[in-house]
């Protein structure tokens, strides 16, 4: 969508949804997290992904700093996503019971 500008209305354009840059990189991550999931359990796999989605973040924070921010913008996205690819395979185990492994 793209906004005409019109009095009364936001002008921004809408280059489409958001989440179609990373659509590529979901399953072949979220595969490997869900079979780790089943091995160890949603509940230290959701922890290990907060903790490296933490992480991820302080690393954009140190992005301006770093000698080529491009690489260390790379690199901080790519952390950010191997997080983000761990939680819905670890809620999934929590929801079907398999919270900790046994």
């Amino acid at each position: 969508m793209i906004c005409t500008g019109r009095p009364g209305t936001p002008s921004w354009s809408y280059a489409g949804p958001p989440h179609l840059p990373a659509a590529p990189s979901l399953p072949p991550s979220q595969i490997p997290a869900g079979l780790l999931a089943d091995r160890i359990g949603g509940a230290h796999l959701a922890a290990a992904g907060l903790f490296t989605w933490s992480a991820a973040c302080l690393l954009f924070a140190r992005v301006p700093a770093a000698a080529n921010p491009l690489a260390a913008l790379l690199v901080a996205r790519a952390a950010l996503g191997l997080a983000q690819s761990c939680l819905m395979p670890a809620a999934s185990a929590l929801a079907g019971g398999r919270g900790m492994a046994a």
